[in-house]
C-alpha cells in the first residue's frame, strides 16, 4: 500500500479548492446570466426595469475574475513566454520559477491585506442602490488573492517535487554510467 506524501496530499487538498472554486465561478456564471436575463425580460417586456441588477453583474464579475484567475494559475492558463526558461539548466530553472512565484505570493500578501481594510471599510456603506452593502462585492480582492496564494503554493511544491525527481533520475544515470565505465 502507498503511503502519501505531504507534496501528494497537498497536491490532492488544493485540486478540492480547485474544484469548488471552478462550481462556484460555474454557479457564479449562471447567476450572472439569470440575473442579466431577468433585466433584459423586465426592461423591454415588463417595462419596470430593476434597479439591483447592474451592480450585482459587476460585483459577480469581480468574483467571477478574482477566483477564476486562481483557477488559470492551477491550469497554467495564463500567457506567458518561457522560451528562454527552457533553455536554462534544470536548477537554475527551479531556483528561477520559485523566487518569480515567491514574489507573486509577496504581492499577493499585501493584495489581500490591503484588499480585506478596503471590504472592512464597506462593512455600514452601501451601493448606490442601497440593495447590498460594499464589504461583499471588496471581498472578492481578498478571497481572490488568498485563493492565488494557495495555488501558486502548490505550483512550487509541484516543481520542487519535479526538480528533485529528476535530479534523483539524472543521478542514477550517471551512477550507473560511472559505475559501468569504471
Amino acid at each position: 500500500m502507498h503511503t502519501m506524501s505531504w507534496s501528494e496530499k497537498f497536491e490532492k487538498i488544493t485540486g478540492y479548492v480547485d474544484t469548488v472554486v471552478r462550481f462556484a465561478l460555474v454557479a457564479n456564471l449562471s447567476l450572472l446570466f439569470a440575473v442579466l436575463f431577468l433585466q433584459v425580460l423586465f426592461r423591454y417586456i415588463i417595462p419596470t426595469p430593476l434597479i439591483w441588477v447592474e451592480e450585482l453583474a459587476v460585483y459577480l464579475a469581480a468574483y467571477l475574475v478574482m477566483w477564476g484567475a486562481s483557477s488559470c494559475v492551477r491550469s497554467g492558463s495564463h500567457i506567458r513566454i518561457n522560451i528562454l526558461l527552457k533553455k536554462l539548466p534544470l536548477t537554475v530553472r527551479y531556483v528561477l520559477t520559485v523566487i518569480y512565484q515567491l514574489l507573486i505570493i509577496y504581492f499577493l500578501y499585501y493584495m489581500c491585506v490591503h484588499g480585506y481594510r478596503f471590504a472592512a471599510m464597506g462593512m455600514q456603506e452601501r451601493t448606490p442602490t442601497g440593495t447590498f452593502v460594499f464589504f461583499w462585492p471588496r471581498l472578492a480582492i481578498f478571497t481572490g488573492g488568498l485563493l492565488i496564494i494557495v495555488q501558486i503554493t502548490y505550483i512550487i511544491v509541484k516543481e520542487t517535487r519535479l526538480w528533485i525527481e529528476k535530479r534523483k533520475e539524472a543521478q542514477e544515470v550517471n551512477g550507473t554510467i560511472s559505475r559501468r565505465e569504471g
